[in-house]
């Protein structure tokens, strides 16, 4: 890098052939494009890439019953499968090699599947016992409740009567995910169903599409309620949602496994697992980080609008990241053509006002992941931008947001 003088290229910013002019603190500063970028690729980088693969898998086998607010607090302008990455990328370990993705792979983990205001429902793994996986929760029904002809009607009175969190209206939803095999490929396949408190429902509690329900003894109480699981290699959860003055409410839920589902997750966690998991990417990648419906690895799905999901390894809400000269990465949720192309930009604020933009300077190969160098920087940001031809301006904010930084 280099100070330019001289009247020609006195306050210039732009880019001529390989040179690329910008202005740092009343300088004019000139730098050379590089013919390749370095790629780090260390291990903290590829462990979030490699762990989010199996988020997208584990989302897309659960879209279809998680109703639009699953994530209550969310912002405005954060999609509802971002706000699921965003809860579960710093906790989950699962590593996935690129074969494994590219054949539809999915390893059932305990990730948050809901976040919100309303009480959370416990629930843990009690047993298997005749292929079966038995879950007892903290919701209670009685000493003398009986599961047998019972209606949803009987069902509802029930856990109204024995449960001071309930409310006549509130649904109450079962999903199960079900882990897997075909051959070496791992895959999840979800169940779901739901009750609706109403002590004026006078069908048969079995006309739902629910997990067997009875009644468990381990909680200390005889009177909670079990829900019983016709596989033992399975995860579970039950979720509360309300609605209240037109808004749903929902209670935080994090999916609990059985034993046998908790063995085959430790062969996707382990350090050989992560290891093998970033070796088979290389230096290049497959296009595979899209969300949508149905079970994983079968049917396919319409893309998202990529964002930004890290710069750096920093995700929304921490501290600024360290940017340096050479070697920053940035990486999306969803697959994202970011070739090198003319209007395309990374630029960076402070309480909303933009303190440095430059050109991108080394495109990635869709993979949702881009490297990019450093022509001036002014710290501390708050925010950044990158301004895309094909997909308009994505955004990642660090820290409290401030100003309107977060929308163009």
């Amino acid at each position: 890098m280099a100070k330019v003088k001289g009247l020609a290229l006195t306050n210039y910013i732009g880019r001529v052939g390989r040179v690329v002019y910008a202005m740092n603190k009343g300088q004019n500063i000139a730098r050379e494009l590089q013919t390749e970028v370095a790629n780090p690729r260390t291990s903290v980088q590829m462990n979030q890439r490699t762990a989010l693969a199996n988020l997208v898998a584990l989302y897309r086998l659960n879209q279809p019953w998680m109703f639009r607010g699953a994530f209550e607090n969310k912002g405005k302008t954060l999609s509802d499968y971002n706000a699921f990455v965003q809860a579960n990328l710093s906790a989950t370990e699962v590593a996935l090699t690129k074969q494994e993705v590219n054949a539809g792979a999915c390893v059932v983990a305990p990730v948050t599947i809901t976040k919100g205001t309303l009480p959370s429902i416990q629930l843990q793994f009690e047993r298997a016992e005749n292929n079966k996986g038995l879950f007892v929760s903290d919701l209670y029904v009685g000493a003398s409740f009986d599961f047998t002809g019972a209606t949803i009607a009987d069902l509802s009175q029930a856990l109204l009567d024995n449960n001071n969190g309930l409310q006549q209206g509130d649904q109450l939803s079962f999903i199960v995910n079900y882990q897997r095999s075909n051959g070496d490929i791992p895959y999840g396949v979800a169940r779901y169903g739901e009750l609706i408190i109403d002590t004026a429902d006078e069908r048969a509690l079995t006309e739902l599409d629910l997990p067997v329900l009875a009644k468990s003894s381990m909680s200390g109480r005889d009177d909670a309620m079990e829900i019983q699981i016709s596989e033992t290699a399975v995860s579970a959860v039950i979720i509360l949602s309300r609605e209240v003055s037109g808004k749903i409410k929902v209670s935080t839920q994090k999916f609990v496994l059985s034993a046998e589902a908790e063995a085959f997750i430790a062969n996707y966690t382990s350090a050989a697992a992560k290891a093998r998991a970033a070796k088979s990417y290389g230096s290049t990648r497959t296009n595979f980080l899209s969300a949508g419906y149905g079970t994983s690895g079968t049917n396919e799905s319409v893309s998202l609008t990529p964002q930004i999901l890290s710069v750096n390894g920093k995700t929304a809400g921490q501290g600024a990241p360290t940017l340096l000269a050479e070697g920053n990465t940035i990486v999306f949720t969803s697959p994202a053509t970011m070739k090198q192309q003319e209007n395309q930009s990374i630029r960076f604020f402070k309480n909303g006002v933009e303190v440095n933009q430059m050109d991108a300077l080394d495109g990635g190969d869709g993979t949702a992941e881009w490297d990019f160098s450093m022509i001036t920087y002014e710290a501390p940001i708050d925010s950044v931008k990158v301004a895309t031809e094909e997909y308009g301006t994505l955004t990642i904010t660090f820290g409290e947001p401030s100003g309107d930084d977060q929308t163009e």
